[in-house]
């Protein structure tokens, strides 16, 4: 056996020793046998003492398992006190968070009522209720903590120090925007000018002097209830009041700056807010537009919390929110929590705000009754109806006197037509307060409410609860009998100011103040074609032809009616003739030159012609259609230009109507035409030549014949089918006779165009949808030859055109190329010349063509070869070349 000499390192136990000395004992094998038996009890006790050595290092190495399962429950138990912690850190987090939503609901005046405890630190254990704008105040109504809105971040974050700066201009942007808000309102209602803002009433906009009674109890009622149990503006300034620091009660480090920075804005912008609630309140027609206007003024009073409360929420960053977090807890300095009676400083702000708009309700309501400042004036009307003249003119508020005015506090003013002060006869308008409608009297009544009684009114308004009567203008007026009358009413402009109601609508002078069209130019007073008074136009002429007239002479320089045609006349060659007198044979010169110009036998202008008009211009306005003469007095000779000029898209053409001279030998001393409406220009324009509207012939009969449709208003220029008319009309007239200018009469024309009928109802004229689809002229047998117009391309649904044996002579026209629809075609029999046109080959739709019996020539063009739908071509009987 051999002993291992060293000890057992895990253990530190001394069997290794033990071991050695045995194994030597028994080696050395001498000695005696007691020696031996010692030596075997020794070894032997050894042994006993190595099995005990085994079993102690046995249970040590338990332990030490034991030891390590310990450690790792000790880890895991270390492990899940960690979970623990944080999750005791999301709890904290969650409640804080839920706090703040609690306190964001009870800022914005939701019913939830809490109670806070204060900062243990302070050794306070009072109690703290939050008021309605996020302020804390203490039991004695006095504020602790500062108000949870934009205007604390004014009073605690210095600008000067770049980190606050951010935060101290967003309390200003709050300021700014509420500001701007209200001045916005208050400038609507206060200056018209910057707004459609409906007038209520009088010559000043913002306050009616009367509306209806629940209007006026819903007006008390709110301010009372904006005084007693305040909105967020009223709040406002209470809290604009108690913040204002005690300077001698301020510690070193109080921002007793911010504090007043802030205070100062908060109390402009709750005054400006009361200013325009106040407006709002007595500028209201109805009780829904005053409660709506406070909720209009509650809301931009808001904006300051609105914006804490978003900053609060970290929408402008975790930096913005923390600075409001500490706003939020923070307490109020000495210097304002030290002031005494909090309440009663509230009390006074209230009873101060209620005189003040007690006061001013009663200036704004009491005066436009007893003063009449805010009430109009005068005004003009102009009744649209037979003996609608007995009440035209200006109207002036009638003065009464302060005693009357106070002791009929409630009595709207009278007025008075101002042409009829110094008359007997006085056209009035008068309130009757019983029946709540405004009266037309051809007297003076002292009492309008006993006339009406006695039926001595005239007309009357719509029910009116306003105090003046401007607002009543925009509703119906009546008659007597109760039908409703057409009244036209003028507040400013010329009618009215200077001298303009010294002038009357359709009194047969001109009137420079009343010639536009609200007043339908001076009711027609400024043009002769409408003018219906003995004296219109009579003596009013002082220069013409760009020349000063020795007496004022007759005519209507100032027409401005748009209805009417300009026709320009120009002077030429003015030659006055001589003569001999008969008694004394001396050569003489003919008596003055006098030129009239008439239009429906009525006078245009009549002036004595000078040598200085000569070639120069006089515009004289005409009504459209008309048949107008010029008439020169015989002994002179005149040569004259007459053109009417038209502008279409930009572009002015000038139609010369004659030019020429006028004289007894050649015209009789007199010329006669027709004026062409405007509008017959406009619908043809591109499609005629307008120089040749008024040299006769054909297209001018054909325009004659539209003009003289007065009755059915067939011919009307918004007619749908104008032009389709004017083309049938203009072919007609070209087939039956080909130029007019000749002394030859009008062939008579059919039944149905003396008649006026619409084209469709014509025998020879077949209609698809109100267009033309058939023309039949054949046969007309006109004694004299025509021709075919080109203006037959205007018919552009045309699928038959039979012109056979009409008597046509002349060329066919290319233009029929463009009938892109025309299935039959018949021109034959006819004394047709010249070649067949090329651009009936393109008519792809033709089954019929028919030319024979005609006097055409040339080559019989290829193109019609591309005819591929023809059935019937016949060319015989004609002068044609080649093969």
């Amino acid at each position: 056996m051999k002993v291992n000499p060293s000890s057992d390192p895990d253990t530190g136990s001394d069997s290794g020793g033990v071991e050695h000395t045995a194994n030597a004992l028994i080696e050395a094998g001498s000695g005696d046998v007691d020696d031996r038996l010692d030596t075997i009890d020794a070894h032997n006790k050894l042994r006993k003492r190595l099995d005990e050595v085994e079993e102690s290092e046995r249970v040590l190495m338990d332990f030490v398992t034991m030891l390590d399962e310990r450690t790792g429950r000790f880890a895991k138990l270390r492990n899940r006190l960690i979970q623990m912690e944080q999750r005791e850190k999301k709890m904290k987090d969650f409640i804080k968070m839920l706090d703040d939503r609690t306190r964001h609901l009870d800022s914005n005046d939701i019913d939830i009522s809490y109670i806070t405890t204060l900062d243990k630190s302070n050794g306070d254990d009072g109690a703290i209720a939050e008021d309605e704008s996020g302020s804390s105040l203490g039991q004695d109504g006095s504020l602790e903590y500062y108000p949870r809105d934009c205007y604390s971040f004014l009073a605690l974050h210095n600008p000067f120090i770049k980190d606050n700066r951010f935060i101290f201009f967003f309390g200003v942007l709050a300021f700014l925007f509420q500001i701007l808000l209200l001045l916005g309102l208050i400038l609507s209602i206060s200056n018209p000018e910057l707004s459609s803002y409906d007038v209520i009433d009088g010559t000043d906009p913002m306050f009616p002097g009367d509306v209806e009674p629940i209007v006026k109890v819903v007006q008390g009622l709110s301010i009372l209830v904006h005084v007693f149990f305040p909105d967020h503006c009223m709040h406002d300034l209470i809290t604009a009041v108690n913040l204002f620091p005690i300077f001698h009660e301020a510690q070193e480090d109080d921002p007793v700056a911010g504090l007043v920075v802030s205070s100062c804005l908060r109390f402009i912008q709750s005054l400006t807010a009361n200013y325009a609630t106040f407006l709002l309140i007595f500028t209201s027609n109805t009780g829904k537009e005053v409660l709506l206007n406070f909720a209009a003024i509650n809301f931009i009073s808001r904006l300051d919390d609105s914006g804490f409360s978003s900053v609060l929420k970290g929408y402008y960053g975790s930096e913005m929110r923390e600075k409001a977090m500490r706003v939020k807890e923070k307490r109020l300095p000495a210097c304002i929590t030290n002031k005494k009676h909090p309440f009663l400083r509230s009390y006074v702000v209230n009873l101060s705000t209620l005189v003040a708009l007690i006061i001013c309700s009663s200036v704004f309501v009491l005066i436009p009754q007893t003063k009449g400042d805010f009430l109009t004036d005068i005004f003009r009307i102009e009744v649209n109806q037979v003996n609608g003249y007995l009440f035209n003119g200006c109207y002036a508020k009638k003065e009464v006197s302060f005693f009357s005015r106070v002791g009929l506090i409630s009595k709207r003013p009278i007025y008075q037509r101002v042409s009829d002060i110094e008359s007997r006869t006085k056209a009035t308008i008068a309130f009757c307060k019983k029946e709540q409608r405004w009266y037309f009297f051809l007297t003076n009544p002292d009492d309008a409410c006993k006339a009406v009684e006695l039926k001595q009114h005239e007309g009357y308004s719509s029910l009116s609860y306003s105090f003046d009567i401007k607002n009543t203008f925009s509703e119906p007026f009546f008659s007597k009998s109760g039908k409703t009358v057409e009244i036209e009413i003028f507040t400013e402009g010329a009618a009215i100011e200077g001298d303009g109601c010294a002038y009357n609508v359709g009194d047969g002078k001109c009137d420079h103040a009343l010639n536009g069209a609200p007043f339908d130019y001076d009711g027609g007073d400024c043009c002769a074609a409408t003018c219906d008074q003995p004296m219109c136009g009579i003596g009013v002429v002082d220069r013409a032809f760009d020349t000063d007239l020795d007496v004022a002479e007759d005519g209507y320089q100032n027409c401005l009616d748009p209805r009417m045609v300009d026709i320009d006349i120009t002077l030429h060659n003015i030659i006055q003739v001589s003569y001999v007198d008969p008694e004394s044979f001396q050569v003489k010169n003919s008596t003055p030159l006098l030129l009239r110009f008439d239009c429906d036998g009525i006078n245009h202008l009549t002036i004595t012609i000078q040598q200085e008009m000569e070639d120069k211009l006089e515009t004289i306005k005409v009504e459209e259609g008309s048949k107008c003469k010029i008439v020169i007095k015989a002994g002179y000779e005149v040569d004259f230009t007459l053109v009417q000029p038209i502008t279409i898209e930009d572009t002015t053409f000038m139609p010369t109507i004659f030019s020429g001279t006028i004289n007894n030998a050649t015209t009789g001393g007199e010329l006669e035409f027709q004026v062409v409406p405007n509008c017959y220009f406009e619908r043809l324009f591109g499609l005629i030549d307008f120089n040749t509207v008024y040299s006769g012939g054909r297209r001018r009969k054909a325009l004659d014949w539209l003009m003289s449709d007065i009755a059915t208003r067939n011919s009307d220029c918004d007619n749908p089918f104008f032009i389709e008319r004017y083309a049938i009309a203009d072919v007609y007239f070209s087939a039956t006779y080909s130029d007019f200018d000749d002394g030859s009469s009008l062939p008579e024309l059919p039944k149905e165009m003396t008649m006026h009928e619409g084209q469709c109802s014509w025998r020879f004229v077949t209609c698809i949808g109100g267009h033309v689809a058939e023309l039949h002229l054949d046969n007309l047998m006109s004694s004299s030859p025509g021709i075919i117009a080109t203006e037959i391309a205007l018919l552009s649904e045309l699928k038959v055109l039979d012109l056979a044996g009409s008597n046509l002579n002349g060329n066919i026209p290319t233009e029929l190329g463009n009938l892109s629809n025309l299935e039959h075609l018949d021109l034959d029999h006819n004394k047709l010349n010249g070649t067949i046109p090329t651009e009936l080959g393109v008519l792809s739709s033709l089954t019929w063509l028919e030319l024979h019996h005609n006097q055409l020539s040339g080559v019989i063009p290829s193109e019609l070869g591309m005819l591929s739908n023809v059935e019937l071509l016949d060319l015989s009987y004609n002068q044609f070349t080649g093969s």
